[in-house]
């Protein structure tokens, strides 16, 4: 979609046992890299996908979270963090967009998650 503008890398936020966002898109990738053997969303893992169909970025960046309603806004605030620096480490000038969760989708308030994802990022 061309809503990814000039942004490189997409970070998405992928959770263990739920769907975090509401684009289809996004749902859809989050549900294939769920299935991907070496990715079960847990907190910390990272899988990455190249030129997925859909999107202009070159890549997207699942960070798992885990089991969606044990996450704290540190959780999140870490594995946007870890999704930057894979990010960076592959290629240190790169225009990243990241995914926020719809709201609801995970526990604490709305607010500290977004100061969360901000942080991370």
């Amino acid at each position: 979609r061309d809503d990814a503008g000039a942004a490189e890398v997409l970070i998405l936020p992928v959770g263990a046992d739920a769907d975090l966002h509401t684009d289809p898109v996004l749902r859809g990738l989050a549900a294939d890299a769920r299935q991907a053997p070496s990715f079960g969303a847990r907190r910390g893992e990272l899988h990455v996908r190249h030129r997925p169909e859909g999107l202009t970025v070159e890549r997207v960046i699942c960070v798992g979270l885990g089991e969606a309603a044990k996450v704290r806004p540190e959780d999140l605030r870490q594995a946007v963090g870890r999704g930057v620096k894979a990010a960076w480490e592959r290629q240190r000038e790169v225009r990243a967009l990241v995914a926020a969760p719809a709201a609801g989708a995970l526990p604490g308030a709305p607010e500290d998650l977004l100061e969360a994802l901000c942080e991370g990022a």
